[in-house]
């Protein structure tokens, strides 16, 4: 039986039974392990990228941090990509380090066969999270500003996402 909502917007109360979800998802489950996953997670050197690739890690999933190009023309945040790849690699699965350019659509063409060159194996799991925001007045943005989000903020994922699921179905996930 599902806990009664609270007047805290629909929450439970502390101390109510878990709710039950009406479309429960397979392999969600708190115990579920990503030993032997090849995990590519864009823009991983920074934020929550970077703790995504380390929850991944900690789970036992192989992890290839990716570093948008762009990033090396402008002083990094503290940490980084070699940071990235080290505490990941502290859990004791394969993390290697991907540099590549979301800009590009060549660079961006290779970025799923060379994670997975790299790991060993194919992508099993991909997570874009690498974004570019330019924060000006629409009046004050220059075309190649738009240009630079587009790339990245929406042609990246795409592409990535095309390049990747293809191979995940056929060995059943994507």
């Amino acid at each position: 039986m599902d806990a009664a909502p609270s007047a805290r917007g629909g929450l439970p109360e502390a101390g109510s039974p878990p709710q039950t979800s009406p479309h429960p998802l397979p392999h969600t489950d708190r115990t579920t392990t990503l030993k032997a996953c090849n995990a590519l997670v864009t823009g991983a050197s920074q934020s929550i990228s970077a703790a995504i690739a380390q929850r991944f890690a900690a789970a036992g999933a192989n992890r290839c941090p990716h570093r948008p190009h762009h990033e090396l023309r402008r002083q990094p945040l503290a940490g980084g990509l070699d940071e990235a790849v080290f505490r990941c690699a502290r859990h004791g699965t394969v993390a290697v380090p991907l540099v590549a350019d979301l800009t590009d659509e060549a660079d961006r063409s290779q970025i799923v066969d060379l994670a997975a060159a790299q790991l060993g194996g194919p992508v099993d799991i991909l997570v874009n999270n690498a974004a570019a925001g330019i924060h000006l007045p629409a009046a004050e943005m220059a075309p190649r500003h738009r240009r630079l989000m587009f790339e990245v903020n929406f042609h990246a994922p795409v592409d990535l996402a095309q390049a990747a699921i293809p191979g995940m179905r056929a060995r059943g996930g994507g």
